[in-house]
């Protein structure tokens, strides 16, 4: 069985799975390389399930700049910043490398 999981640093750590709230995540897009232009970080949205109003407390006050990483099956597929939140029935985090 494949486990996502993403993980948001702080004080407690606050991690989510696919196994619970946390949706299957999208592509990592990835900046075009060998053009000699300066593009786009890496970057990726991740969505949480939040249908029942449950997580809209903890992302009231939106963990901007906080460390995630995404892993599927303990192993690391991204790690970087959260630059945006927003919160409805699914809370959407787009990460930033």
């Amino acid at each position: 069985m494949i486990t996502t999981r993403l993980t948001l640093s702080g004080q407690p750590p606050q991690t989510f799975s696919t196994d619970d709230r946390l949706q299957p995540p999208g592509v990592i897009r990835r900046p075009l390389s060998g053009n000699g232009t300066a593009g786009e970080n890496a970057n990726m949205t991740v969505t949480l399930q939040n249908g029942d109003g449950l997580l809209t407390a903890l992302f009231a006050n939106p963990p901007l700049r906080v460390q995630a990483e995404v892993t599927v099956n303990d192993d690391s597929v991204f790690s970087g910043t959260v630059t945006t939140v927003t919160v409805a029935e699914m809370i959407s985090l787009e990460l930033q490398a």
